[in-house]
C-alpha cells in the first residue's frame, strides 16, 4: 500500500489527480484470528495546505467509535482504549490501520477521516468483511447419564462467517453404537448404555476451513433412586409393604389389648348371681379394622403423586 500512496502522490503532481485525495481500498476482507491492514493515503499537491489531524472510526448503530488518532503535533493516540487497533509508522501521507487479532465482531463500516487546514475535513469508507472458521461447543450432556435412561442428544453449535456447510459426527473408541442416529448437527441416542461411554467429536466445515469439539461422556449405573426419576419403576412399592405390614402388626396389638381390658372390666362388674351366656359369643370376638395409608416416597415426592395404600385388616380372637 506505500507504493500505492507513492504512485498517487506522483499522479498529483503531475495534475492527473484532483488537489486532495484521501485513497482508501473500499473492500477488505480478512480472517478471524489473523491480522488485518486498512490503508489510508493522504495526498495533496498544495503547499499552502496542512495536514491537521487523521482519525480512524468504526460505524455503530448509535454513535461512531473512535478507534485511532493521528496527530503530526502531538503523535498517535487510541481513545476507544483496545490494544488490538494500531497505527504503524504513521506519516502524514500514510496512516494505516492494523487490526490484530480479527475479530467477528470487527466486521463493518469503517472510516479514515483526514482533516487540514484550510480545506476542512475529508473522509473515505472502508468496508470490512470477517471470515471465520467454525469457533464450536457442544451442549446436551449434563453428567447425570444413566443405563436404561432413554431419548438423549447432542447438539453441535457453531459460529462461522460463511455458514457451515457440513457437519460429522465421530468417537473416540470407533464407529457409532447401533442406538444412536445423526441429523445435521444433531445426535439422538434412542437408549443409554456403556457404549455410550467415550468422547464425542463434533467436526464443522465452511469454506474457509474446519473446527472441532469434543466432549467426554461417562454412563454411570442405574441405582434405585435414579431408577424412579429416569424410567418410572415403583422403588417405593417396597416401602409402602414394609410400612403397611408394621402399622397392622401395631393395630392388631392395640385391638387385642382393648379386648383383653374390655373383658377384665366386664368381670369385676358381674353379681354373683347366674348368668346366662351364648358361649359362641362370649368366646369369639370378630375385629375389623380398615387402615387407609398414605405412603410418600421422599426420593420422588417432588415427582410423582403420593400412592395410596388401603389394608383390612380382620382379627379373628377366641377368649376361655
Amino acid at each position: 500500500m506505500l507504493l500505492l500512496c507513492r504512485i498517487l502522490f506522483q499522479l498529483t503532481l503531475l495534475g492527473v489527480l484532483g488537489t486532495q485525495v484521501a485513497k482508501v481500498e473500499d473492500f477488505i476482507t480478512g480472517i478471524a484470528g489473523d491480522g488485518v491492514r486498512l490503508p489510508c493515503c493522504f495526498i495533496s499537491d498544495t503547499r499552502n495546505l496542512n495536514l491537521v489531524q487523521i482519525t480512524w472510526l468504526k460505524k455503530a448503530a448509535t454513535r461512531d467509535v473512535n478507534l485511532a488518532v493521528y496527530n503530526p503535533q502531538f503523535g498517535i493516540s487510541y481513545p476507544d482504549g483496545s490494544n488490538r487497533f494500531s497505527l504503524s509508522n504513521a506519516t502524514p501521507t500514510d496512516c494505516t490501520l492494523t487490526i490484530n487479532p480479527l475479530q467477528l465482531s470487527d466486521e463493518g463500516l469503517y472510516y479514515c477521516e483526514v482533516n487540514t487546514f484550510p480545506n476542512g475535513k475529508h473522509e473515505s469508507k472502508t468496508n470490512l468483511t470477517v471470515l471465520d472458521r467454525p469457533e464450536i461447543t457442544i451442549r446436551g450432556y449434563d453428567g447425570n447419564w444413566y443405563v436404561k435412561s432413554s431419548n438423549r442428544s447432542l447438539e453441535c453449535l457453531a459460529k462461522a462467517n460463511p455458514p457451515v456447510r457440513s457437519y460429522r459426527w465421530t468417537m473416540s473408541t470407533g464407529s457409532l453404537p447401533p442406538t444412536v442416529h445423526v441429523k445435521d448437527n444433531r445426535l439422538f441416542i434412542t437408549q443409554i448404555d456403556y457404549s455410550v461411554n467415550g468422547t464425542w467429536i463434533c467436526e464443522a466445515t465452511n469454506a474457509i476451513g474446519k473446527g472441532r469439539s469434543e466432549i467426554t461422556v461417562v454412563v454411570k449405573a442405574m441405582d434405585s433412586r435414579t431408577a424412579v426419576h429416569f424410567t418410572g419403576e415403583p422403588f417405593a412399592s417396597t416401602l409402602a409393604y414394609i410400612v403397611v405390614g408394621t402399622l397392622v402388626t401395631v393395630l392388631l396389638i392395640v385391638v387385642s389389648v382393648t379386648i383383653t381390658v374390655t373383658k377384665t372390666r366386664r368381670e369385676t362388674s358381674v353379681t354373683r348371681k347366674e348368668v346366662k351366656v351364648h358361649p359362641e359369643n362370649d368366646r369369639e370376638f370378630a375385629v375389623f379394622a380398615t387402615l387407609n395409608l398414605k405412603v410418600v416416597d421422599n426420593a420422588t415426592s417432588s415427582s410423582k403423586e403420593a400412592r395410596n395404600q388401603e389394608a383390612t385388616v380382620v382379627a379373628d380372637l377366641s377368649a376361655d
